[in-house]
């Protein structure tokens, strides 16, 4: 028996903490294959990170798109989601906000005219003790 210390998956664990602030909103990693490209749409995504530190921390970057038809919403969506993520590390001892990378920013979708907002931010995550056998 080997005790290890892996990550947290970020994405995932993002994920479930911002889904109850937007109910009704669509979360993914990528595009649905079903979406109308018109309500909104939350995609978190792992954008790399420094990975390992301190033996316990591991640093991920999270990269975040907010696409709808109303602008507006994707922006305060954008702007939301930017507070939320600051603020996790009250909510959660096992998450540390480090930085921002990109703050929200527009964009507008060349092939669907889609608006969007992205961000990207640097979080530290506690990571886990596991016991592993070998089979």
């Amino acid at each position: 028996m080997v005790e290890i210390i892996q990550p947290v998956d970020p994405v995932q664990k993002a994920i479930a903490y911002l889904t109850p602030f937007f109910p009704d909103v669509v979360f993914g990693l990528g595009v649905p294959s079903d979406w109308t490209w018109g309500p909104l749409l939350i995609v978190v995504s792992d954008a790399g990170g420094a990975g390992t530190h301190d033996y316990i921390l591991d640093n991920a970057y999270l990269r975040v798109e907010i696409s709808c038809q109303d602008v507006e919403l994707c922006s305060e969506t954008a702007r939301k989601i930017h507070g939320l993520l600051a603020a996790w590390q009250f909510e959660d001892r096992a998450v540390y906000w480090d930085r921002t990378l990109q703050r929200p920013t527009y964009a507008l979708d060349e092939e669907t005219e889609v608006p969007s907002y992205s961000l990207t931010v640097s979080m530290n995550f506690r990571m886990t003790r596991e016991q592993v056998t070998a089979p």
